[in-house]
């Protein structure tokens, strides 16, 4: 997110090149806050080594780059659909083509008598674990300190951390056996256990900014009822830490075979999109969020930035903005 690397497209190849040559390239589109135009980068990722191996592909996908994945998913459609289905295809209007429920693909395989799309998607899923190695993705918080960060990593939530946070937070005017007894009794059953990421950073500073804004929502979820301390937890978690937006090299072995099946049913779909008879009259950013049920380790942290201007969805709209544009771990 020196001695670090990174994926860039050359043509319609991908190679791993040093990042201490470049700074972050995020496109900024003519909504997107100039923050997310750097990214500072840090020492490590040590786990690239083993990338540059023979035989092991070294491929980042960058949904935010069509051609970081376009070709091998190229290769991994013709292969696996056949041709007479693929000429049915692409005379679907492209805004008829939803990933989710792949409708599209099925009727086509359908009227040719061919297996249906759950049978080749099992196939094409693990086409594209051979053919990539992590995805690029985006974890937004608001920590005091990034030194567990990098030191750590990214780790899933628990409710012993929830503890911890939730009594330094009100600076133990709240007893700690009371701040025990309301995480204990929280609804924790989406976040408990998972770390979550997001592929489009604008959508975690120009849509979702609370995660940089107020940090963990988590904490809401300790105030049940009580509108007085919810009030107040909210405006500590705005006063507390350093809006933070974690650029992450997620390796694919680590996600969620669920997760990397709707991600080969996406690619998959934005391809057939774009060879399409009828292509979309919008240009809409591919978008996909997921989750881990382990620690994402510093070494697949690429880097990080400090968003200067957020959405604020909680303030009426109205932009936060951030003092703390750089700290020691920025280089």
């Amino acid at each position: 997110m020196s001695l670090l690397f990174v994926a860039e497209g050359a043509g319609d190849d991908l190679r791993l090149q040093s990042a201490s040559a470049r700074a972050f390239d995020c496109k900024a589109g003519p909504n997107d806050y100039p923050a997310q135009r750097e990214m500072h980068r840090c020492e490590g990722l040590a786990w690239l080594s083993r990338f540059l191996s023979p035989g092991f592909p070294c491929m980042v996908i960058d949904l935010s780059k069509r051609a970081s994945w376009e070709r091998s998913i190229a290769k991994i459609v013709h292969r696996h659909i056949p041709g007479k289905v693929l000429e049915a295809v692409h005379k679907i209007p492209a805004a008829r083509m939803h990933y989710d429920t792949m409708l599209y693909l099925d009727a086509s395989l359908q009227a040719a008598g061919e297996t249906p799309a759950s049978w080749l998607l099992p196939k094409m899923q693990t086409a594209l674990s051979r053919n990539f190695s992590a995805l690029r993705a985006y974890h937004a918080c608001k920590p005091v300190s990034l030194a567990s960060y990098y030191e750590q990593g990214i780790v899933p939530l628990t409710r012993n951390w929830l503890v911890e946070e939730a009594f330094s937070l009100f600076g133990g005017t709240i007893p700690l056996p009371e701040i025990e007894s309301l995480v204990a009794k929280a609804d924790l059953s989406i976040r408990k256990g998972l770390v979550w990421f997001a592929t489009n950073p604008n959508e975690l500073t120009n849509i979702a900014g609370h995660y940089l804004i107020m940090g963990p929502e988590c904490m809401n979820c300790l105030w049940d009822g009580d509108k007085q301390r919810f009030g107040e937890s909210q405006r500590r978690q705005r006063q507390r830490g350093i809006p933070t937006l974690f650029e992450c090299a997620v390796p694919l072995a680590e996600i969620g075979c669920d997760y990397k099946r709707e991600l080969t049913k996406l690619l998959v779909t934005e391809y057939l999109k774009g060879l399409s008879e009828t292509p979309e009259t919008e240009e809409w950013a591919i978008e996909f969020g997921f989750s881990l049920r382990r620690a994402l380790r510093p070494e697949h942290i690429v880097g990080h930035t400090h968003p200067a201007v957020i959405y604020d969805s909680h303030n009426h709209g109205v932009d936060y903005h951030n003092q703390t544009t750089r700290c020691q771990w920025c280089r």
